[in-house]
C-alpha cells in the first residue's frame, strides 16, 4: 500500500486551463484554488513571484499570457490566457450621464487637439485641457512617448448623477509613476496631500480643488464644483462593475469609430413617463478642418414614421443664398418639446398659462400642428452695415427669416392666432382676408413680421423682404445633393453656413448715402470680428428614422487658413 501511495504522488496531472475569453488590463484575475496548498505563482509578466493557494493578479500591459503554480519542482497549476487593453467606457460606472472621450492614445492626437483648439479658440481648449489635469497629460505624455500611458487605451471626462462637478481618467500602464506624474500638476491646484487608499488630494482654503487616485489600470481626476465632497465619487468608481458603461443597453451597441466619442443619456424624472429620447451616442472622425459625426438617438421605437413625407413647399423654390436652412419632420408634440421643453418644465407651463389667460387651448393648438417645419435665414448686408455705419453702430443681425409650418387644422390655429395678436400693445397687427388665407402685418424685436394663415400651413416672414433677392432655387433638392441625402423627405437637417455669411458680408457694394470708403473699412471690421468669433465654415446635422430612434450624420467645417 505504501508503495502505491508513494507511485500515485511521482504521477501527479498538472491542471490546465485555457481561458477562451480575453480579461481586460487592469482587472484582477484569480488562479489557484483557496483550499489547496501554497503554490509558487509566476504570472509570466515579469512581477514578482507569489507564494500562495490562490493568486489574485492584474495584468498591466495586453499580450499573451501563461500563469504557472508550482508546487517546489511539481507544476500544478498551468493557464493560458489573452489580455486586452481595458476599453474606456468600460472604466467610467454605468450610471454616468455624459461621456466625452478619446478612445485610444495609439493614434495621433495632434489633428483632433488642432481641430478643437482652432474651433473653440486654443486659450479656451488649453483652459479646459487643465481643468480636468489628464487630457493635458494625455497629450504631453503621447507627445513625448511616455511609457506610463497605455497607448491601447483612452483619455475622458464622465459625469455622475448627484455629483456637482467633472471626473476625468487615463488608461495608464504604471500606476506609481503615473501618480507621481500628477502628483506634480495637482501641486499647481493646492496644497497636496495623500491620503489612505492612495488618494493625491489638492487643497485649497475653500477645500478641496482636485482629487486623484487610480483604479484598475486608470488613473482619474475628480474636479468638485465648490463646497462640493468628491470623495463619495472614489467609492462609485472603485466599486462599479468592471464592464462599466459596457453594460448599459443604451451604450453597447455597434461601435461608431472615430478619433472622439460622445455618450450623453437622459435621466429618469420623479413622477414623469419616459421621454422619446433614451441616449445618444456619437463618434467624431476628423479630417484636417472637418469633423464628421456617425452616430445615433436611442428611443424605444423610430422617433418618427420613416415614410414621412416633407409637406412643406418653403424649401421647393426659395431665394438663392440662405445663411441657415431647417427642415423637420417631428411628431408635433415632440417639436413642440424641443422649442418649449419637456411638459411639466418651468418655461413650458409658463406659457401654458399665458395662453389659458386669453382664451387659447394649448393640448387642442399642439394636436392642430402636422410636425412638419421648414425654415431659411438670409443675411441683409446692405442693412447691416448700414446700422453699423449710421444706426445703432453695434454688429446687430439683420436679415430675412421665413418660416412654415404644417397644420392639420387650419381653423384652431388660426383662432389662437387672432387672440394672441388681439393682446399685443398698439399699434395693432394690420389684417387682410385673401382668398382662404388671413395675414397680418406687425412688428416685433424691431423687425417687420408678416404672418399667414393657409390650408395646411402657417407662415411667417420676418425682416428685410426678400423680394429683393432675384433668382430662386429648388433648396431641398440642392442641400440633398450637396449633403448626400440630407433635407430629403423624412429627414430632420439643420445648416448653418457661416461661408455664405463671409461672402456676403465681404462682397463689395456701393451703399446710398454711406462713403464708399468707411463701407470697406467696416467691412473689414466686421469680417474680422465673425472670424473671432466664431472659425466655423458650415455645420450640417441629419437625422433620419430608425428602429431604435434615428441615425444622425453631421459635419463640422472650419473656415481654410487665410495665407
Amino acid at each position: 500500500m505504501a508503495v502505491l501511495v508513494l507511485a500515485a504522488g511521482c504521477f501527479r496531472s498538472t491542471r490546465q486551463q485555457h481561458l477562451d475569453q480575453p480579461v481586460d488590463t487592469g482587472v484582477l484575475q484569480r488562479f489557484g484554488d483557496e483550499r489547496g496548498p501554497a503554490l509558487e505563482w509566476d504570472c509570466g509578466d515579469g512581477s514578482p513571484a507569489v507564494t500562495a493557494p490562490l493568486l489574485s493578479h492584474a495584468f498591466a500591459r495586453a499580450g499573451h499570457y501563461v500563469v504557472q503554480g508550482h508546487d517546489g519542482a511539481f507544476l500544478a497549476w498551468r493557464f493560458e490566457l489573452e489580455v486586452v487593453p481595458r476599453a474606456l467606457p468600460r472604466a467610467v460606472p454605468a450610471d454616468a450621464e455624459a461621456l466625452l472621450y478619446v478612445p485610444t492614445l495609439a493614434d495621433d492626437l495632434s489633428p483632433t487637439v488642432d481641430f478643437l483648439e482652432r474651433l473653440v479658440d486654443a486659450s479656451t481648449a488649453e483652459r479646459f485641457f487643465e481643468q480636468t489635469l489628464l487630457p493635458a497629460m494625455a497629450i504631453d505624455g503621447a507627445a513625448s512617448g511616455s511609457q506610463d500611458l497605455d497607448p491601447q487605451e483612452g483619455v475622458g471626462i464622465f459625469l455622475l448623477p448627484g455629483f456637482q462637478g467633472q471626473v476625468a481618467l487615463l488608461g495608464i500602464t504604471d500606476e506609481g509613476r503615473a501618480l507621481a506624474e500628477l502628483n506634480k500638476r495637482l501641486g499647481e491646484r493646492g496644497r497636496v496631500t495623500t491620503r489612505d487608499g492612495g488618494l493625491q488630494v489638492a487643497e485649497t482654503l475653500d477645500g478641496i480643488s482636485a482629487l486623484g487616485f487610480a483604479d484598475r489600470g486608470y488613473l482619474y481626476v475628480v474636479v468638485p464644483d465648490p463646497g462640493v465632497d468628491p470623495l463619495p465619487v472614489v467609492t462609485r468608481v472603485r466599486t462599479a462593475a468592471s464592464r462599466g458603461l459596457d453594460d448599459q443597453p443604451t451604450f453597447a451597441s455597434h461601435p461608431l469609430g472615430g478619433n472622439l466619442g460622445l455618450y450623453a443619456a437622459t435621466a429618469p424624472m420623479a413622477d414623469q413617463p419616459p421621454g422619446p429620447f433614451q441616449a445618444l451616442r456619437v463618434g467624431v472622425t476628423v479630417h484636417g478642418l472637418e469633423a464628421r459625426l456617425h452616430g445615433e438617438v436611442q428611443s424605444p421605437g423610430p422617433l418618427w414614421s420613416p415614410s414621412s413625407q416633407a409637406t412643406s413647399t418653403l424649401l421647393d423654390a426659395a431665394a438663392e443664398g440662405p445663411v441657415a436652412a431647417v427642415a423637420l419632420t417631428l411628431p408635433a408634440k415632440m417639436l413642440v418639446g424641443l422649442v418649449l421643453g419637456a411638459p411639466g418644465s418651468p418655461a413650458r407651463a409658463r406659457f401654458v398659462r399665458q395662453l389659458a389667460a386669453i382664451g387659447v387651448d394649448f393640448e387642442r393648438l399642439v394636436e392642430a400642428l402636422s410636425g412638419q417645419l421648414a425654415a431659411l435665414a438670409y443675411f441683409d448686408q446692405e442693412a447691416f452695415l448700414r446700422n453699423l455705419i449710421a444706426g445703432t453702430q453695434r454688429p446687430e443681425p439683420r436679415g430675412t427669416l421665413l418660416l412654415e409650418a404644417g397644420l392639420t387644422d387650419t381653423a384652431v390655429v388660426e383662432g389662437a392666432l387672432k387672440r394672441v395678436l388681439e393682446v399685443m400693445g398698439p399699434p395693432r397687427p394690420e389684417y387682410q382676408r385673401q382668398g382662404q388665407s388671413s395675414r397680418w402685418a406687425t412688428h416685433a424685436l424691431g423687425q417687420e413680421v408678416r404672418l399667414s394663415v393657409q390650408p395646411g400651413a402657417l407662415r411667417v416672414e420676418a425682416g428685410s423682404p426678400i423680394a429683393a433677392r432675384q433668382s430662386s432655387l429648388a433648396w431641398a433638392k440642392a442641400l440633398s445633393e450637396r449633403f448626400d441625402g440630407a433635407f430629403g423627405p423624412g429627414h430632420s437637417s439643420l445648416l448653418l453656413d457661416v461661408g455664405q455669411l463671409r461672402d456676403e458680408l465681404m462682397t463689395p457694394r456701393l451703399i446710398s448715402g454711406l462713403d464708399p470708403t468707411q463701407v470697406i473699412s467696416v467691412q473689414a471690421f466686421a469680417s474680422a470680428f465673425l472670424d473671432k468669433l466664431t472659425p466655423v465654415d458650415h455645420v450640417l446635422l441629419d437625422l433620419v428614422p430608425s428602429n431604435t430612434g434615428a441615425s444622425l450624420e453631421g459635419r463640422v467645417v472650419l473656415k481654410a487658413r487665410d495665407k
